[in-house]
């Protein structure tokens, strides 16, 4: 059997000490331990850029660098090589320090013996060897997922994409056949309801497209402190139209709130599609409330969107977020999708429900509509800004 050869960078500057482990390492009966020293974090970064160097066993005293700053050095330029620190019995807390930051193990000088120093080298070696295989696992699923939401963003186009485009395609022949074959009696509200037609599949096709763009480009944040019912009284008078003009709304804003932080122009988007979709629930009109408060805790603003609609059936709600899930008939299936991934980024929580799975201790006083069992309530909590 083929005898392991482990190559060991030694960063010490203590001559006494170093002559002490090359003894320990001399003692292994079943492995071939080759030691380098370097006595300076300098000579050690040097090294370590190198080939060859299986694991390091690393002084966090040195001449030129002193605690867990000679770590943070020496690993900054180690990459996958592991590092085992050594301190002295008054440093643990450093050495532990040390761990977390992503040294292997630790060594306390004075209480090694060779058993320990070479078991500890072993097992540096192996759970390196672990993490990066789990590392690479992982991004091999992270792969594997945006493949399979490649797939299912695709599948989802071509399905909302193909109706608008074969009503466009059909009209537009339609007219083509209108002009050639009967020219002499052309309809003008023949043309008038194609032309509706054509517009209204293209609006629709358009805004998947936009919401599809939305939903899959890279976003960043600009994060600020924001007054959360400034942005939502802002989303409110954005949008207009006649649907919304047959919806009362009560609002029921805790004063003295305090900041959130977060993007305004996303949160604001946020809020609309939520909005949007409240008003859209309530064709022939209906009440819309909005209430923001803080949490016990004094840790998030809370913010309530009810509505007095249909609802949304209790085995729909898992599907909610999904992206090209849609309760309705002409819905591209984004908005709430684009909605969660817009309250992820900000560290929030949203939740959506029918009211009449709401407990008898949720406070609806402020809100009254004919029938308190009927509509949706969407709940989403922001942590409060730190500043």
């Amino acid at each position: 059997m083929e005898r392991e050869h482990i190559k060991v960078l030694l960063v010490e500057d203590n001559p006494g000490d170093a002559r002490l482990i090359q003894e320990m390492l001399k003692e292994v009966k079943d492995a071939d331990f080759e030691l380098e020293q370097a006595s300076r974090i300098s000579e050690a970064v040097k090294r370590v850029t190198g080939k060859g160097i299986d694991v390091i066993l690393l002084d966090l005293s040195l001449p030129d660098s002193d605690g867990l700053d000679t770590f943070i050095r020496v690993s900054a330029k180690a990459g996958e090589i592991p590092i085992v620190v050594m301190t002295g019995l008054t440093d643990r807390t450093l050495a532990i320090k040390a761990v977390q930051g992503g040294a292997q193990d630790y060594l306390v000088k004075g209480t090694v013996d060779s058993n320990l120093i070479i078991h500890s080298l072993r097992y540096a070696i192996e759970r390196k060897k672990a993490e990066l295989k789990l590392k690479e696992l992982q991004e091999q699923l992270a792969q594997a997922n945006k493949m399979a939401a490649v797939g299912t963003l695709t599948g989802g186009v071509a399905h909302r994409i193909k109706d608008p485009l074969t009503v466009i395609i059909t009209n537009i022949r339609m007219i083509r056949d209108l002009i050639e074959k009967e020219k002499e009696s052309i309809s003008i509200e023949e043309l008038r309801v194609m032309a509706e037609k054509i517009d209204s599949a293209s609006e629709f096709a358009q805004k998947t497209v936009s919401d599809l763009f939305l939903f899959t480009r890279e976003f960043m944040l600009e994060m600020k402190p924001l007054d959360a019912v400034e942005v939502i009284e802002g989303s409110v008078s954005s949008l207009k139209g006649t649907a919304f003009e047959k919806i009362k709304i009560t609002r029921n804003f805790e004063s003295g709130l305090p900041a959130v932080s977060g993007s305004r122009e996303k949160l604001a988007l946020a809020f609309s599609h939520i909005i949007q979709n409240a008003v859209e629930a309530m064709p022939r009109g209906g009440t819309l409330g909005i209430k923001a408060v803080k949490t016990k805790d004094g840790n998030w603003v809370e913010i309530s969107f009810l509505d007095s609609g249909c609802g949304i059936p209790e085995k729909k709600l898992q599907s909610i977020f999904e992206p090209f899930f849609t309760t309705k008939e002409l819905g591209t299936g984004l908005g709430l999708s684009i909605t969660h991934e817009i309250i992820a980024r900000h560290k929030g929580a949203i939740e959506i429900k029918s009211r009449s799975m709401r407990k008898a201790s949720e406070d609806t006083d402020w809100y009254k509509t004919e029938d308190p069992e009927r509509g949706t309530t969407v709940t989403i909590r922001l942590p409060v800004t730190s500043n």
